[in-house]
């Protein structure tokens, strides 16, 4: 069986502090993605606030985990792992990934449609503030970065421990 090819994708806007928390991801994976293991052949990619553009982003992938600001109802920093069928079917799902020009759930609901083949899996983490200007994260998503990048390594681990 050939390897799958896995990445981790951040998306959000650095310039409104959580709504980017996904970029703040990406670059804090960057600095660590040698301690381990797993993530030694996975690519990793800053999406930005792309829109429809994720999807060129990603075709081209077995499975994506997506890293994004999610607006669930908990409280800031809460962590929740979904699938896009997950998201669709919560009726506030517009609304969950909207922060982008064009929201999470539209693009990947576009992707299917079109006929996108990759697996997405998303690593959504409730924000405390994600309308005001400014370049860092809130007190309460800068302190589980840690535990955000240990929940990604195993959600890669048992990934590839699937179709080995």
């Amino acid at each position: 069986m050939p390897k799958r090819k896995i990445a981790i994708m951040g998306v959000g806007n650095t310039l409104h502090k959580d709504e980017g928390v996904g970029i703040h991801i990406i670059r804090a994976l960057e600095k660590v993605k040698k301690r381990y293991d797993p993530l030694k052949d996975v690519e990793l990619i800053d999406g930005g606030t792309g829109g429809l553009l994720l999807l060129k982003l990603i075709e081209d992938f077995d499975t994506v985990f997506i890293v994004d600001a999610a607006l669930a109802g908990g409280k800031p920093g809460d962590i929740y792992i979904l699938s896009p069928e997950q998201i669709s079917k919560s009726p506030d799902s517009q609304h969950m990934f909207s922060a982008h020009d064009i929201d999470l759930t539209y693009t990947l609901q576009v992707g299917r449609e079109l006929g996108m083949q990759t697996e997405v899996i998303i690593i959504g983490v409730e924000p405390k503030d994600y309308t005001s200007h400014g370049l860092n994260l809130s007190d309460e998503l800068s302190n589980k970065i840690t535990e955000i990048i240990k929940i990604i390594v195993n959600e890669v681990k048992k990934l590839k421990m699937k179709f080995k």
